[in-house]
């Protein structure tokens, strides 16, 4: 159940070459991510308050970070303008909005991406 108490959100899609689909269902094939130390699993996450969805503002078990509109779950830079992630090698770490997009870049390959995410502001942006 979403609700304020759920506080991190797992990454919602990842290049197919890191997936394995067997029956619908997503697999990660951590074999294939070559720096885990590097790949984001679970984040700050929480739905653009201002947005449509019944779960605006809420906190969000999944996130994404191509979606534009007001109605998906995003990255949260809640704590002093930074977001905490947890990576696939085990490790927790902190990140600004710039490393957030330059790590979502690398991850997904796409050195031009727009990234976006919610400020402590709790507003929808991509400005780094």
């Amino acid at each position: 159940m979403l609700n304020q108490y759920t506080a991190y959100g797992a990454l919602g899609e990842y290049p197919l070459k890191y997936r394995l689909i067997i029956d619908s269902s997503n697999f990660i094939i951590l074999s294939q991510i070559k720096r885990p130390s590097e790949f984001i699993y679970l984040a700050d996450s929480i739905y653009a308050p201002g947005g449509s969805s019944a779960n605006k503002g809420c906190q969000s078990v999944v996130f994404y970070y191509y979606l534009s509109g007001t109605t998906y779950p995003l990255a949260h830079t809640r704590h002093s303008n930074m977001l905490n992630a947890w990576f696939w090698d085990g490790h927790v770490g902190s990140m600004n909005s710039w490393k957030y997009r330059d790590t979502i870049r690398m991850m997904m390959e796409l050195p031009t991406a727009s990234v976006f995410y919610i400020n402590s502001r709790k507003m929808h942006t991509n400005q780094y």
